[in-house]
């Protein structure tokens, strides 16, 4: 997950706010709760590896939806989120 300033393109992460993220695949959220994200960016890593896989069946659409919780005062630019996906594609057979 990066954050940046939309005008300069410079990193952004000191001004960043409290933001929940919701996963949806095809009409559910996964899991069923938004969680935050706020300390993403500040990691080393920036990334959020979660516990159990999401299925996502073929032709189903995959949702985000990003929520921003507290505004920053005074901000005065545009900020660019950009939340990458790490996945793997199987055949699961029932």
């Amino acid at each position: 997950m990066d954050i940046v300033n939309a005008t300069t393109g410079a990193d952004d992460f000191s001004l960043f706010a409290d933001y929940d993220l919701t996963i949806g695949a095809g009409v559910n959220d996964v899991p069923s709760n938004s969680f935050d994200i706020s300390w993403i960016p500040q990691s080393r890593e920036r990334v959020l590896v979660l516990d159990s896989p999401i299925v996502v069946k073929f032709k189903q659409p995959l949702r985000l939806q990003l929520q921003n919780i507290t505004a920053v005062p005074g901000l005065g630019h545009t900020q660019t989120i950009t939340i990458r996906l790490i996945g793997e594609t199987s055949i699961i057979k029932v």
